[in-house]
């Protein structure tokens, strides 16, 4: 059956099987049909690479290797242009270019912006204006801060976890259902996905001969390639991964192994920066743990988060992989608009988006 359809039979036992949809005489272009499983391994693969990206930026440059910070930075530019930060979001891009050619069984296929245009954009500016408020999404705040021993992280990751919770049972009716399976990958996924994530890795080998402003700019393309590389792998592109992680109607493990595994590696490689004193290893926690925004913003986060599937660095990865889909381009066009919607109607100073923490005489 599955040969009379197209399908690849090697990939019905990871529960993703590829289709070939016939455009034209000449072409062909793959489609994954997504079938609800839970991949472990590739999850655990992926939370390796996402934890070197983030914890080796910080010891190299000190740096937060956060998708949303890197977004706002190009789309709001309060100071003079981020340049690590905007070679951070070039290298999600072509991460997307890369994972798209060399896994495409990573990715789903999308539905057609007709039928969710109205969703994808509203939880695009959604998303974008929690993010910008919030100032941070499940990589700056639930990896980088809670990894910087961050109180204000610490509060601002359960609560937009909580959103998306809220968010996804609503739109799933409140059903609750069995488990996704979990499935083994197969070896030729690994061997493929083991080559792209060492080359990766191996990009930033240069970086030891560097310093100063090339070692800062050097260090932000190549995080951002290697975390999207991590995102695809671990299957973070998959919205409807995120969606049955973050909903008890088809409760699928893929995001929290990865986020799990991404956050030990993280924060080990955090308490090596600290140990080597970098100071933004470990945030000073003087002051409010939360306040208005961080929560308010956070809560938009979890809703924008829960109606996609999508935060901004997936977005992203999934645009470089499919540059003319309607849908991720749509939903990062609403992040982006949220995000300057934040920008023009913040009541605060624009040059401190957060509130400074002061030590306590």
């Amino acid at each position: 059956i599955w040969s009379q359809l197209g399908v690849d039979p090697r990939s019905v036992n990871r529960g993703s099987a590829v289709i070939r949809h016939r455009r034209s005489q000449h072409a062909e272009t793959p489609i994954n049909l997504e079938m609800s499983v839970s991949h472990v391994g590739e999850a655990a693969m992926g939370g390796i690479v996402i934890g070197l990206a983030t914890g080796f930026r910080m010891i190299i440059d000190g740096r937060v290797a956060g998708n949303s910070g890197a977004v706002k930075s190009c789309v709001v530019g309060l100071h003079a242009p981020d340049v690590s930060n905007m070679l951070y979001a070039g290298g999600l891009l072509v991460a997307g270019q890369i994972a798209g050619r060399l896994l495409p069984w990573a990715f789903e296929p999308y539905a057609p912006l007709a039928d969710v245009w109205l969703q994808s954009v509203m939880g695009g500016v959604i998303t974008g204006l929690g993010v910008y408020f919030g100032n941070g999404c499940t990589s700056g705040h639930g990896l980088c801060g809670v990894s910087k021993l961050s109180l204000r992280s610490i509060v601002a990751t359960p609560t937009f976890m909580a959103a998306a919770f809220a968010t996804i049972l609503f739109r799933t009716n409140f059903m609750v259902g069995s488990m996704a399976p979990l499935v083994s990958t197969p070896l030729d996924h690994y061997t493929t996905a083991g080559k792209v994530a060492a080359a990766a890795v191996a990009f930033g080998l240069p970086m030891v001969a560097m310093r100063g402003k090339v070692l800062s700019a050097y260090s932000g393309g190549w995080s951002g390639l290697t975390f999207g590389i991590g995102l695809a792998i671990g299957g973070m592109v998959r919205g409807s991964t995120v969606i049955e992680a973050l909903g008890p109607a088809r409760f699928n493990v893929t995001l929290w192994v990865l986020f799990m595994v991404a956050l030990g590696t993280t924060f080990g490689l955090y308490r090596i920066a600290e140990g080597n004193g970098v100071k933004g290893a470990r945030v000073p926690n003087y002051g409010p743990m939360a306040d208005r925004y961080l929560v308010g913003g956070s809560v938009l986060f979890g809703v924008g988060w829960g109606m996609t599937g999508f935060c901004p660095g997936p977005l992203i990865v999934c645009v470089g992989a499919a540059p003319f889909a309607g849908t991720p381009l749509a939903t990062l066009a609403g992040v982006m608009m949220g995000m300057k919607l934040g920008s023009l109607t913040d009541p605060r100073s624009p040059c401190e988006p957060e509130p400074v923490l002061k030590k306590k005489k």
